[in-house]
């Protein structure tokens, strides 16, 4: 049991998870950095799934190319304002790659 789930047990809850189909990875870890997200049915299809979950980098091979921000659909998921989206994930709704060095020290 993880501190998420002792904290949720009292109160007869349970965590939300949802783990990657190919690797397992949790999508909606407790800790942030969710990729819980919804892409059009033809990218899902294209992926080869009906249900579940594929974390971004999975769907990514399955389809063999990095998602883009018209692949996402416009639900409440794919909100940028979400405060727990991955770097990953806002890079590709956004279509900006973070930054990997500092600028200040550049």
């Amino acid at each position: 049991m993880d501190g998420a789930e002792e904290f949720l047990a009292p109160f007869g809850l349970t965590r939300m998870k949802h783990d990657c189909a190919d690797c397992g990875t949790d999508t909606t870890p407790y800790d942030g950095g969710w990729e819980y997200y919804m892409v059009h049915n033809a990218i899902w299809s294209r992926a080869g799934m009906k249900d579940g979950f594929l974390c971004i980098g999975c769907l990514e091979a399955r389809i063999g190319r990095k998602l883009e921000p018209n692949d996402f659909a416009n639900v409440y998921g794919s909100d940028l304002e979400l405060p727990w989206h991955s770097v990953r994930l806002k890079s590709r709704l956004t279509g900006v790659e973070p930054r990997t060095t500092n600028p200040c020290t550049a």
